[in-house]
């Protein structure tokens, strides 16, 4: 299931069709706040380390998920306004600079 290359393509053609300058998939534990696994496609690799490390737990995206019933496909601003996230600590020491501001 896990073939490394075809995802690399999907990925690289996500990022193409959206004009993003990264893609990635990250599977968080919600009990924990971790990672479990990600792949990403451009993008520095050392901010999503530092988003497993010191934010993941902080995600205002992923504290806002048990609003919502599992299986359900949503965008950022479905799960919390955009004014809140630029406003955050997270978005401010974290997603700004990693350029993450839309995410589904």
């Amino acid at each position: 299931m896990f073939e490394p290359a075809r995802w690399e393509r999907f990925f690289d053609g996500l990022r193409t069709h959206f004009g993003a300058s990264s893609a990635s998939i990250l599977l968080h534990d919600l009990n924990s706040g971790g990672i479990n696994a990600f792949f990403q496609s451009g993008g520095d690799p050392g901010l999503l380390q530092e988003y497993g490390a010191r934010f993941a737990a902080s995600d205002p995206w992923v504290k806002a998920l048990d609003r919502f019933p599992a299986g359900r496909m949503l965008a950022g601003e479905d799960l919390v306004p955009a004014e809140v996230i630029r406003k955050s600590a997270f978005y401010n020491e974290w997603a700004r600079r990693a350029e993450t501001f839309h995410v589904l």
